[in-house]
């Protein structure tokens, strides 16, 4: 886990500003604190720096940016299958100097060019420079886990894993579409950031640049494809549930330095923990405590103190307070790359872990949108059983209803009545009619516009059959990519630790979904999988989620709109 950035005046004789690109790289300290590298070519158009978070062959020989022949690398994430594909490049004849997975990318390049991206599996971000053809060559891994933004003037192009790194060298005006994607969802959608003239390469795509050309973009893989596949190919026999989970954890454990598993009171947490321990021997978990919570439903810390006993971890709990979570709270503004109403919860058990000593922990993150373990995988139906007939009655019943009851309510009849509708209906923080309460209609305007949100709803889930499985791909390509995933990013990275989430892989993605066409899955299923069972106490848990009571510790009210206000204000 680390940090890069580069710049490339590909359509100017400029020559890479050193001192900038130093700067770019200091930013980024606390993503790499264990090395800094930065690199020029010999005519000075392309220069790439790297922050290092010293996890896979710890040794200085795998420092980067590093170089092979012609090939130069910056690469932000982890490469699970690295040793397989390292042991396939030797067989082709290939020879490696260093034991990292950040080699094996290079080499792979050279053998399979922009191929080698369906040979991995991983999350990563990366852009490889080829000296010979002049070409910068950038990608990201298929669910958006590691970031990677850019800015793109047509003479020259700036990418880095943060936002806030590039801000120095563009316009720094605000983006309408930004805005509106942020009050209506918590988070701005990407390819959007909260500047206009910075985007993210989305997940899935690659870039290619060369040198006196255009930048050409693609996506290499799909969600929504994936899920269509899985439908029209149920005579496949994907690997059991068990199978794919002991796969998928036995892959994120590989590593170089201990890894430790956050552990909350949830199934997802709890297999992971139960499947880790039998593959490590007591592996190091922790938990975060909320004393506002102590002693009631929302407490989580007793289970997670059972399940750390019945598995044999080792383990901490640490409690936190309002007036601890206040101490860090223009730090925790400060670090958050772009406005989002979440985040805070994994800031402070990325705290917790990275005084514990931990460089990388493991996370359930990715279960529930799998499994369908939110309460909108059966309300969505029911809202759009009871839409539809009625949907042509949308406005008016709004306007009748407007300031009687909850928003969302009086927006039933006009939302509800297909799954991209009503997706917004159940995630949505403000609805489209309510943007006027906190943003200029100018603003909404050219925003909504913009945003185009409910064509892209529409295309994500277009072409597959099952309201699950669409449900599901939209969670996964706007829920978890531009809120879960981007969160856990920036907040972890804040304290130097890299988080690894084993439900969010390729290949347990592929074989899930498999298994979910043929015969519906369920949490329940997710927890019976492992070899040894989780305790009644967790099994028959209700569900509360991961969540931290920062609506009133950061803006006062027990309100999310009004800490959203709060959030973006911070940015606008």
């Amino acid at each position: 886990m680390c940090g890069i950035a580069g710049i490339f005046h590909y359509h100017s004789d400029k020559k890479v500003n050193s001192d900038s690109l130093i700067k770019m790289n200091h930013h980024m300290q606390s993503r790499g604190p264990d090395g800094a590298g930065v690199w020029l070519n010999a005519n000075e158009s392309i220069g790439l720096a790297h922050r290092r978070l010293s996890i896979i062959d710890l040794s200085s020989n795998a420092n980067q940016p590093l170089q092979d022949e012609a090939l130069s690398i910056v690469f932000n994430g982890e490469i699970y299958n690295y040793k397989i594909l390292r042991d396939q490049l030797i067989q082709q004849g290939f020879q490696f100097k260093t034991h990292s997975d950040t080699e094996v990318l290079l080499k792979l390049y050279q053998s399979r060019g922009v191929e080698m991206l369906h040979a991995l599996r991983g999350m990563f971000a990366f852009a490889i420079w080829d000296e010979k053809n002049q070409t910068l060559f950038c990608a990201r891994d298929p669910f958006g886990i590691k970031p990677f933004y850019f800015s793109d003037d047509g003479y020259t192009f700036q990418f880095a894993s943060q936002v806030k790194t590039l801000l120095p060298h563009v316009d720094q005006k605000k983006s309408a579409a930004a805005q509106v994607g942020f009050y209506l969802l918590g988070s701005v959608p990407e390819p959007h950031t909260i500047y206009e003239n910075i985007q993210a390469l989305p997940a899935g795509s690659y870039c290619l640049i060369e040198k006196n050309k255009k930048r050409i973009q693609k996506e290499y893989y799909s969600i929504r494809s994936a899920f269509i596949n899985a439908e029209n190919n149920t005579n496949k026999n994907p690997l059991s549930l068990t199978d794919c989970l002991y796969d998928t954890v036995k892959h994120h454990l590989v590593s170089d330095v201990d890894v430790g598993i956050f552990l909350s009171a949830g199934i997802d947490s709890s297999t992971l923990v139960n499947i880790a321990s039998e593959i490590s021997a007591s592996p190091k978990t922790m938990t975060l405590g909320f004393s506002e919570y102590r002693g009631t439903d929302k407490d989580e810390v007793p289970l997670a103190e059972l399940i750390a006993q019945e598995f044999g971890t080792h383990h901490q709990t640490q409690w936190l307070s309002e007036e601890i979570a206040q101490v860090q709270r223009e730090k925790i503004f400060a670090q958050m790359d772009q406005p989002s109403i979440d985040g805070v919860n994994t800031y402070f058990v990325s705290m917790l872990a990275s005084q514990l000593g931990m460089k990388v922990a493991l996370s359930g993150l990715g279960a529930d949108e799998l499994f369908a373990g939110y309460a909108h995988f059966s309300l969505i139906p029911k809202a759009m059983r009871v839409a539809k007939p009625f949907s042509w009655l949308g406005k008016p019943f709004r306007h009748c209803m407007k300031g009687r009851v909850h928003p969302k309510k009086a927006s039933l009849l006009e939302y509800g009545y297909d799954v991209p509708h009503a997706y917004i209906l159940a995630r949505g923080l403000f609805l489209p009619w309510e943007l006027e309460t906190v943003l200029d209609r100018d603003v909404i305007k050219k925003g909504m516009a913009e945003l185009n949100l409910f064509h892209r709803l529409q295309n994500d889930v277009e072409g597959i059959q099952s309201t699950r499985f669409q449900i599901s791909a939209l969670e996964l390509q706007w829920y978890m990519r531009n809120q879960l995933l981007r969160d856990s990013d920036w907040a972890s990275m804040a304290h130097s630790l890299e988080i690894r989430v084993p439900f969010v892989d390729v290949q347990f993605f592929e074989n899930v979904i498999q298994l979910i066409a043929k015969r519906e899955l369920s949490k329940n299923d997710l927890a019976m999988a492992p070899n040894r069972k989780l305790p009644d106490a967790i099994l028959h848990r209700r569900k509360t989620g991961f969540n931290i009571p920062v609506a009133p510790w950061f803006s006062q009210s027990n309100d999310m709109k009004g800490f959203a206000k709060i959030v973006c204000n911070k940015f606008v």
